[in-house]
């Protein structure tokens, strides 16, 4: 291991001090980051990370940014596809395996528990997406549809964004209207029978003053995985399918040059057949085996059909589904050139029924018939907005407040049957609960960066304090089953941020940032014949340490960016779910529980350069290490640390290329892309399913204005190599089931533009 951290620190040096030099190697970099089109000089990548526009470059935290272009060229279209041009982030197939629920993990904070809150949040314009009963980002296909970036800040980011993240947040900034007339339309073929349809056009009504953008993105596409049957198919249907549909309206109100309302209302649906879960693992002498013990044989005709074709399920999976709809309304009040006023509100209605056969066989160990979710979001964050003492101080400072419940009385029916025996009837054998999860925040926050002048001219120094209040309760309504329980729950903490920044060379940031970040607290529960036995947890905390140089400098007028960081982070009383004895539970209690400390170190690098007019090549890496410190009484200290690479990647780097093709001009901009991402082991979940090293290649050929026509096409390919690798999955007392990732899927997709967008 001691080899890995030197070579990071080799790196990072490397990087300091070719980014103070005139002259050093060309270093290959990451192009998830806008770029020159076609030209010798690095774009300007804006992001929002400090709820402003600032260069990313300038800005003293962790930021990979996506733009919408590298979005299609990768096939990129959920957040599970996301974590292949960003290092450091790790997004496995959230709950009971299902593709539509992510499990999102930023430097190796992500899902800690199963009564806990997420400890990524994803951010749609400003408003923080709602979550499904275990604190998992749900959503499905057909959110990333005309964006105009995805921003994923690293770090806690507690200061100034509304959910408590101590891991990181990702931002989608969708596409504003313009005051051109214009659109685009897209279709798109491939292979498994994908049929994609996207485009947008913009509606300027009154020019400058009412402004309208409408955009739309389907798509519809047969599984890759096939059941060889289940209770309603009994001669078999392709699991993994995808049919989704999805529109959005932007409106822009700007009546007078000091006030702008901006509103969005995105609805989105999706569908599938349900995702295959695989049995890939039985431990002869575990509890699973030895109840059923036909599990065995099950595991060898499973691995004798391979990651494709599933052995038969007990447990009808189609009719998986969901639907968010969101609504935006950001207004903007310019008091004059030194003081604004800025309103975000949000409504977000999230709905989605999963259904899942967990252990991936006819038996009837762990299913899901039905896991039916509601939810209801409201928030609205105000914030002032201002310079101060010349120019010098830029300060932010407002108020937040949300909460998140099911409609007015409604329940999400959840059904699970666990290890019962073979042939007793559903009815019987199902535990079912309805529950309500209900969650309130409100938070009190200010911070201000502060310019230097004089001796110290260049220097900035950052300061933000929070405080947040977090109340969480869920509800669970009385069953012939289960009894009614109530676990509400209250947290509060004062999180905090510093940092200071310092152009030491021309085009050259160095910088320092120490963050406070929290997780809430709650409770668990777990029922023992008629008795309910809550759990009660308290708030984890997170202190983090980072220090990066972002630089654009040139070797032999080659444009060259490097951004390179190493961090340290220490957690206590951290939230974890472990099986644990109890009197009365023969396989024990399935509880959250604060465990005890950690720390956490790690490093990463992203560098871009421009070679030549024509070609452009890149590259990432990232290398983090965890390590338990200490352990409360009672806790399972050899399972945690088993479990130490839970939702952790300790190595993955990505490399990349883009050459435009010399053609003439008549004919248009050819270009190809091909992007390759490796990541190591690691476990996900609770580390107790492993999720093999591998690694994807993307590629894309595109055709920009052909023959100077309106018309655009691209060929893509992602996982060219065709790689048979697992997603996600989950371990339960001696079985483990693995959900595969994406096969070869390749298509074409065929672009009219018309008006501006035609210029």
């Amino acid at each position: 291991m001691g080899k890995y951290k030197s070579t990071i620190w080799i790196i990072t040096l490397m990087s300091c001090a070719a980014a103070l030099t005139p002259a050093g190697h060309a270093l290959a970099a990451n192009s998830d980051a806008p770029t020159a089109d076609q030209g010798n000089a690095l774009e300007e990548v804006v992001v929002t990370a400090r709820r402003r526009e600032e260069n990313a470059q300038k800005v003293p935290i962790a930021i990979t940014t996506i733009s919408a272009a590298a979005l299609q060229d990768n096939n990129i279209a959920t957040l599970q596809d996301v974590q292949q041009l960003v290092p450091s982030m790790t997004v496995t197939t959230g709950n009971v395996g299902q593709r539509d629920t992510a499990n999102v993990a930023i430097r190796g904070q992500g899902y800690g528990s199963i009564a806990g809150q997420a400890a990524v949040a994803m951010y749609l314009n400003e408003v923080p997406v709602p979550t499904d009963q275990n604190g998992l980002l749900a959503g499905g296909p057909g959110l990333f549809f005309d964006l105009e970036n995805v921003q994923v800040l690293k770090g806690p980011q507690g200061t100034l964004f509304g959910r408590n993240t101590m891991g990181g947040a990702v931002l989608l900034q969708t596409a504003r209207p313009t005051n051109d007339f214009g659109g685009r339309l897209e279709v798109g073929f491939g292979n498994y029978n994908d049929r994609e349809l996207d485009g947008e056009i913009n509606l300027p009504i009154i020019e400058d003053k009412l402004l309208v953008r409408i955009a739309i993105n389907g798509q519809s596409r047969d599984g890759f995985s096939d059941v060889q049957s289940m209770p309603g198919y009994p001669n078999g249907l392709d699991l993994d399918n995808r049919d989704n549909k999805s529109v959005r309206v932007s409106v822009t109100f700007r009546p007078t040059d000091i006030l702008q309302n901006d509103t969005i209302l995105t609805y989105q649906e999706y569908s599938s057949h349900g995702s295959a879960d695989f049995l890939t693992y039985v431990d002869p002498t575990g509890v699973v085996a030895s109840m059923y013990p036909q599990l065995l044989q099950l595991l060898a005709q499973q691995q004798a059909l391979g990651a494709r074709t599933h052995i038969p399920i007990d447990t009808d999976l189609n009719g998986t589904n969901g639907n968010l709809f969101a609504l935006e309304n950001i207004t903007k009040l310019d008091f004059n050139d030194h003081l604004s006023y800025k309103n975000i509100f949000g409504f977000h209605g999230l709905a989605f029924n999963i259904k899942a056969d967990v252990d991936g066989t006819n038996l009837p160990i762990f299913e899901v018939p039905a896991d039916d979710y509601h939810a209801r979001q409201i928030s609205d964050e105000m914030q002032l907005l201002g310079t101060s003492f010349g120019g010098h101080l830029d300060w932010v400072a407002g108020a937040f407040y949300s909460t998140q419940a099911p409609p007015s009385d409604s329940f999400s029916p959840l059904n699970v049957k666990v290890l019962q025996p073979v042939g007793t009837p559903m009815d019987v054998a199902n535990s079912i609960s309805e529950t309500r999860l209900i969650l309130n925040s409100k938070a009190l926050f200010a911070q201000g960066t502060y310019a230097f002048s004089g001796a110290l001219d260049g220097l900035k120094l950052t300061g933000g304090l929070r405080n947040t209040w977090d109340y969480r309760n869920e509800e669970t309504e009385a069953t012939t089953q289960v009894p009614s329980t109530s676990l509400p729950s209250n947290s509060h903490a004062l999180t905090w941020t510093g940092a200071l920044d310092y152009p030491v060379a021309t085009d050259t940031t160095a910088y320092f940032t120490s963050r406070r970040g929290y997780r809430e607290g709650g409770a668990s529960s777990a029922a023992i014949g008629n008795t309910t036995l809550l759990f009660p947890f308290g708030p984890e905390y997170v202190t983090d340490y980072e220090f990066g140089i972002k630089s654009d400098w040139k070797v032999a007028d080659v444009p060259i960016r490097t951004n390179a960081d190493v961090y340290y982070q220490n957690y206590t009383n951290i939230q974890v779910t472990q099986i644990v004895p109890y009197p009365g539970a023969p396989a024990g209690l399935d509880i959250t529980t604060n465990v005890g400390g950690a720390r956490l170190w790690g490093a990463e690098y992203e560098a871009l350069a421009l070679l030549t007019k024509n070609l452009q090549i890149g590259a990432n890496f990232s290398y983090l290490s965890f390590k338990y410190t200490k352990f409360g009484p009672g806790v399972d200290a050899a399972t945690l640390i088993g479990e130490e690479s839970a939702n952790r990647v300790p190595r993955e780097y990505g490399v990349n290329a883009r050459y435009y093709l010399p053609v003439p001009d008549s004919l248009g901009k050819v270009s190809a892309l091909a992007n390759w991402h490796w990541q190591a082991h690691f476990g996900d979940f609770l580390g107790t399913s492993q999720i093999p090293a591998y690694g994807l290649l993307n590629l894309s050929l595109n055709w920009d204005k052909i023959n100077r026509s309106p018309f655009d096409a691209q060929i893509f390919v992602s996982n060219a190599l065709n790689k048979t690798y697992i997603s996600g999955g989950i371990g339960f007392l001696g079985f483990e089931e693995s959900t595969y990732g994406d096969p070869r899927l390749y298509g074409i997709r065929v672009t009219y533009r018309f008006g501006a967008e035609a210029k």
